[in-house]
């Protein structure tokens, strides 16, 4: 009988510590948060500016969408744009012995927080940084 109990105490012990060992573990993505897991940091950067780009194209795409999307301080739009600009325009491949720099001035829309949605940045990029842009090369 003592030799039972013995093999039951033992059993049971393996059945909790296999629990606690393997049932412990937690996933702790969700669907929501779902995003690809870059290591290298240059493909980050490229996937967050791809990420940035796509977001504006979706906006553009959907004119009557006036409001959602992420809000920015001035800096990080700033940040932003600058980095869509650079991603699409600055070819490193090219040789050339002409240099041209052009510096922009932007005005942004920023709400009562000074902040900026993506509706609006999206504005900012292609109707007004573009196309200043476009006219000071054209000049």
């Amino acid at each position: 009988m003592r030799r039972a109990i013995t093999v039951f105490t033992y059993a049971g012990m393996m059945v909790v510590s296999v629990f606690f060992t393997n049932g412990c573990k937690k996933d702790l993505r969700t669907d929501q948060a779902q995003q690809p897991i870059v290591d290298d940091p240059s493909e980050a950067m490229v996937a967050h500016i791809l990420e940035f780009r796509d977001r504006m194209a979706y906006y553009r795409e959907n004119p009557n969408l006036k409001t959602g999307g992420q809000l920015y301080t001035a800096p990080e739009a700033v940040l932003e744009l600058e980095s869509l600009l650079n991603f699409n325009f600055c070819y490193t491949d090219i040789q050339c012995n002409q240099k041209k720099f052009v510096t922009s001035e932007v005005i942004m829309p920023l709400d009562e927080l000074e902040k900026i949605n993506d509706p609006k940045l999206m504005e900012v990029y292609y109707d007004r940084t573009i196309d200043t842009i476009q006219r000071k090369w054209d000049a």
